[in-house]
């Protein structure tokens, strides 16, 4: 009965943790604005289901973590790396 109390108090905490950005928020997490021009750059998503999945995924090829947006629940991570020469 006690875990099902505590559930039910802590619902409304993650029905707020995605609020909407304010009016007239400009995102800075992007590639444009994050990856140099002498890198590519790529976005991940992710949830708090799988909070490492890009990680996982990119670390391992030399990816770099530049950012994530808001979002406690959702959000996109921008990684960079170097450009590989042609």
């Amino acid at each position: 009965m006690r875990l099902l109390a505590l559930l039910c108090l802590s619902l409304p905490t993650l029905a707020r943790a995605d609020i909407p950005p304010p009016p007239g928020y400009v995102e800075s997490c992007t590639i444009e604005k994050q990856c140099r021009a002498a890198e590519e750059g790529l976005t991940c998503g992710a949830s708090h289901m799988e909070r490492d999945k890009c990680d996982k995924a990119y670390a391992k090829d030399g990816w770099v973590q530049r950012c994530k947006t808001s979002g406690a629940s959702v959000w996109t991570e921008v990684w960079c790396r170097p450009r590989k020469k042609k």
